[in-house]
């Protein structure tokens, strides 16, 4: 074989392990790209509850940034939350932010999200992590698997408590029996104990991800629409007159002389049909229209029983001259005015 013959199939095999790498990262990245987060909402991005551009307090057990619960504990312990930006990692990111506005012993302050379908990761092997921020080294990343007869902290880590954001993740796999698990960020022990939380303390988060596998990978960044539809399975505003008083949530017909029913196909089919109707009261808030006849209300309701995961059956009272069989729309009336219903966990 001559010697350029040589160097020709050196130079041709060069080009096939270029290409076999090449294809080889593709393969690597869109293995990465794939739907893998089992947290919703881990970039703070969904707030269909409201806007938290400032510090509000919170109720503990709350809901308020879309999937996240509120939490607080302990004696005269007190709090808030803010809903912001960031820098994180060189990108500018949503975070949530709660700070300690009356400390106490044997406390925490923080969010958690409950996982749906728990009992489906038996035995698997999952990976936590998340960009935190704190001034204490009690903040911390904690995935809390609740057993039979047992409750145990699967995967944790914490914050140095340094002010600065840190990357930090953790591995653990879920027990046998298990019937829940919840993800905290929060201020609290190895163990999910209560630590001393003082005025001032504050734990700060943003893309939070749980994934399988014992490896922490990239953030996944799904577009806007597809992270709402998956807020909205839980969580879905029907009608909010702070962004148009005038919005058609429903049409409906005359019932009895003093109730109009009304429909209302969801967006997103919702995770059970046992939710609750979330009704903003507000004088004269509601209206029923037909044609130039125009009934105003202050009650909605809705009747358990008819509901699906796909719409929802509700009622206007509190009105009279309702002819049985009549149709009519059913819109807002006031700005203050808000409609939704909630699956929530």
């Amino acid at each position: 074989m001559t010697k350029a013959r040589e160097n020709s199939d050196y130079t041709g095999l060069q080009g096939d392990l270029a290409g076999l790498q090449t294809n080889i990262t593709a393969g690597d990245t869109a293995a990465r790209a794939g739907r893998k987060n089992l947290i919703i909402n881990g970039d703070n991005r969904i707030s269909q509850r409201g806007t938290y551009t400032s510090a509000l307090d919170f109720v503990h057990n709350s809901y308020l940034l879309d999937r996240w619960i509120a939490g607080k504990s302990g004696g005269s312990i007190d709090g808030t939350i803010t809903h912001s930006s960031d820098t994180v990692n060189g990108a500018v990111c949503k975070t949530q932010k709660y700070i300690v506005t009356t400390g106490h012993a044997g406390s925490w302050i923080g969010g958690r999200q409950i996982l749906e379908f728990p009992e489906t990761f038996i035995g698997r092997t999952l990976t936590v992590s998340a960009w935190v921020k704190s001034n204490s080294d009690d903040a911390r990343i904690l995935l809390w698997d609740v057993g039979s007869g047992t409750n145990t902290a699967i995967a944790t880590q914490a914050h140095t408590g340094g002010g600065a954001w840190e990357y930090l993740s953790s591995t653990g796999t879920v027990m046998a029996g298990t019937t829940g698990l919840t993800l905290y960020m929060a201020t609290l022990s190895a163990t999910a104990a209560a630590v001393t939380t003082s005025t001032g303390d504050y734990i700060e988060f943003t893309n939070v991800q749980i994934e399988l596998g014992s490896v922490a990978t990239d953030f996944e960044h799904r577009s806007y629409g597809e992270e709402l539809a998956l807020c909205q399975r839980y969580y879905e505003v029907i009608a909010d007159g702070s962004v148009s008083q005038v919005q058609t949530f429903g049409i409906g017909h005359g019932y009895k002389s003093d109730q109009i029913n009304w429909f209302y196909q969801f967006k997103v089919s919702k995770r059970t049909e046992a939710f609750t109707l979330e009704v903003v009261s507000t004088s004269t808030g509601y209206r029923a229209r037909s044609h130039s006849t125009n009934k105003f209300s202050t009650t909605l309701g809705m009747s358990a029983n008819l509901q699906s995961i796909n719409q929802i059956e509700g009622y206007m009272t509190a009105i009279s001259g309702i002819t049985e069989q009549s149709c009519w729309s059913l819109l807002l009336n006031q700005p203050s005015s808000k409609i939704a219903v909630s699956a929530e966990l």
